[in-house]
């Protein structure tokens, strides 16, 4: 017998016969315990079912009931393959992720466990967090729901990582050089261990003087070229604190400066609430932690 809810009813475990159909009805919902785990048997002489029965209220004798001797009834269930998991997070990352660069491209390390389930619609929903950090996926997660209850949460950060395209120096840079085309070439990396502020647009590096000695290989990032920050310290800046279907615009200052992209620091003018937010431009943050 196949079963798809917690619960065995006196229907599934016997044939009723010889009494009215409102009878019968009422008595095929009777509740005879708890059904077997998703995918699961369990197996009942009828001895077993009677049993259930008198524990009910109901005398079996009183009613025409075909209880084989054995019954074995069988839990329906839904399935999530990790397979599923992995072809959800590349399509979600690739879609969602931003990088200057141009597209990401997610590499799978290893198929994350799949889950058996109670029988439903299942779905998903990602969960990343907000910060520049998220290009890496280091607080990826995929919700699992069961018509639309979630029952369970996913990491998926140990088993893939994106990649995308940034500058490096194509050879060794001394400090006060000016940048030519032939000084960076493009490369892709690991968008978790590229470095803060790195740039991914030649046209950003050629012709800046590099502040200090870059080396071949070495990630070019704004912090190593003489350029001003977006966003200096001190300066009076618009903040952007968005809420659950909600934004909120306020007065700060930074506390640090950076460039677009960056995660510095803040102050609010109102309540003086330290926070931190990512730079839009260049008079515009947008907190991500509050």
């Amino acid at each position: 017998m196949v079963v798809v809810d917690e619960d065995i009813l006196l229907g599934e475990a016997a044939d009723i016969s010889g009494v009215s159909d409102e009878t019968k009805a009422s008595l095929a919902v009777l509740k005879l315990g708890r059904a077997p785990q998703p995918d699961k048997d369990l197996n009942l002489a009828r001895s077993q079912v009677e049993a259930r029965l008198y524990n009910a209220g109901i005398d079996p004798a009183l009613y025409q009931l075909v209880i084989p001797d054995t019954v074995t009834f069988h839990r329906k269930a839904s399935f999530v393959t990790g397979a599923q998991l992995l072809e959800f997070a590349k399509e979600y990352l690739e879609r969602n992720i931003v990088w200057p660069g141009g597209p990401v491209r997610v590499e799978f390390i290893k198929e994350p466990p799949g889950a058996t389930l109670p029988y439903g619609a299942v779905t998903f929903s990602a969960v990343l967090d907000r910060s520049p950090d998220q290009s890496g996926a280091r607080s990826f997660r995929i919700d699992i729901y069961l018509d639309g209850v979630k029952q369970r949460t996913q990491s998926m950060s140990s088993y893939l990582e994106l990649y995308g395209d940034t500058l490096v120096a194509a050879r060794d840079i001394p400090a006060g050089a000016y940048l030519t085309d032939a000084d960076v070439e493009v490369r892709e990396v690991r968008l978790d261990q590229a470095r803060r502020g790195a740039l991914t647009n030649p046209d950003d590096v050629i012709g800046k003087k590099a502040r200090r000695a870059i080396r071949a290989g070495e990630p070019v990032t704004r912090g190593a070229l003489n350029v001003d920050p977006d966003i200096k310290a001190n300066a009076v800046i618009n903040l952007i604190i968005p809420g659950q279907g909600f934004v909120v615009s306020a007065r700060g200052k930074a506390l640090e400066a950076g460039f677009k992209g960056d995660l510095i620091r803040v102050i609010t003018l109102g309540n003086r609430k330290v926070l931190e937010g990512v730079i839009l431009d260049g008079s515009t943050v947008e907190i991500v932690s509050h």
